[in-house]
């Protein structure tokens, strides 16, 4: 469903991730199955919508400044997108890489990303911003620099991706894909999930990123 209002009484079609924003005492998620964006306000306990029509959102992360939202979009033109919160403008910040499924920001506002079809981890570097008019706005101009995984094929790492102490190269061979991606502010590692292989690595990240 789509019905806003109190808790209680609120309709959802297939949300996905959710991101906690303490500034505004909120939750934000998006509606893959609705193309939307959508805030739980926890001081009155009512939701709201925001975007609509746009993107299938699966992944959402919430910049250390509170202004910004990145969502993936991994279908109906896939790709990163930006929600400027305060003055309600969404922008394209890099499509045309494939099913792109999760999101992550760094407090340096680092944009790393997981995509499927590999899997792969990457970072967004030099992104831009162009204006989200409608469904169909693309933007290519961002470089997607691989930093775990393989572009084209499964269990081809870079080193600087690796699972557990022993420091094994992710992903594994045979891997089909990952559905989550944190970062942890406290190590400086991003956590990966993999429901293909049913396992949980973590990406520590060099002086490089």
């Amino acid at each position: 469903g789509t019905t806003d209002g109190a808790i209680a009484g609120a309709r959802y079609n297939r949300p996905s991730d959710i991101v906690y924003d303490k500034s505004r005492n909120c939750l934000w998620f998006g509606e893959w199955a609705n193309n939307r964006i959508r805030k739980i306000d926890l001081v009155t306990n009512t939701v709201s919508t925001y975007k609509t029509g746009i993107g299938y959102y699966f992944g959402i992360s919430l910049s250390a400044d509170n202004k910004y939202l990145y969502l993936a979009s991994h279908t109906n033109n896939a790709g990163l997108y930006q929600y400027d919160i305060d003055n309600d403008v969404l922008y394209v910040l890099r499509t045309g890489l494939g099913s792109t499924r999760h999101v992550a920001v760094t407090p340096d506002n680092k944009i790393f990303f997981t995509t499927n079809g590999g899997p792969t981890l990457r970072m967004l570097t030099n992104p831009s911003q162009v204006v989200a008019a409608a469904n169909n706005t693309t933007n290519t101009n961002g470089t997607a620099v691989v930093v775990a995984g393989s572009s084209t094929s499964s269990g081809n790492s870079p080193a600087v991706g690796y699972k557990g102490p022993a420091n094994i190269p992710i992903f594994e061979a045979g891997d089909p894909g990952v559905t989550g991606l944190v970062y942890d502010a406290y190590r400086g590692r991003l956590y990966v999930a993999s429901y293909g292989n049913r396992k949980l690595y973590f990406v520590k990240l060099t002086s490089t990123y």
